[in-house]
């Protein structure tokens, strides 16, 4: 792990810590020992990060597709839903999901069922994502090359970037 660089880390359940790298190594760490495992299927070439699924799991993006990983059975299963996405960042949960690609635009999933693909044709300020997060009202900030959109509850999209605003267009994170 010397040489892999950590997408993504998460704390489930309490006191437990999830750490995702990019190559493809997922890392328990639970009362300093650790548990390394392993996502060996090769059509994944990039992981990029994790979140809290449903009960006793975790999800992953990745360059195809979206995975589960339980942590009782330690294994991982990719969800047919997200097959073949370019998944460049997963917010949410598995009853929101929101799923950014690097070109593609964001997909809003609803119970894992495909509800919306919001683009720049829909008023996205660009298709290429980076990162995103749900804040404490529901709504959806997308961070892209080209600035941020701002998704409220009713998918009204507000954008900003360096005319109205930002310092740079091309965010990389954003955060509540």
């Amino acid at each position: 792990l010397a040489q892999a660089n950590l997408e993504s880390f998460v704390e489930y359940p309490k006191n437990t810590m999830w750490l995702l790298f990019e190559n493809r190594t997922l890392v328990k760490i639970l009362k300093g020992k650790y548990s390394f495992f392993i996502l060996e299927d090769t059509s994944v070439g990039d992981v990029r990060n994790l979140i809290i699924g449903d009960k006793n799991e975790l999800m992953i993006a990745t360059d195809n597709g979206v995975f589960n990983f339980n942590i009782i059975s330690n294994k991982f299963t990719k969800i047919d839903s997200f097959d073949n996405l370019n998944a460049s960042f997963i917010a949410g949960n598995p009853q929101n999901l929101a799923v950014a690609t690097f070109g593609e635009g964001l997909f809003i999933f609803k119970n894992k069922n495909l509800v919306r693909k919001i683009t720049t044709e829909s008023g996205l300020i660009d298709d290429a994502i980076r990162q995103l997060f749900y804040d404490s009202d529901n709504n959806l900030w997308v961070s892209t090359i080209s600035g941020v959109s701002l998704i409220d509850q009713k998918f009204g999209i507000t954008n900003f970037n360096s005319s109205n605003g930002l310092i740079n267009n091309n965010v990389r994170f954003t955060s509540q």
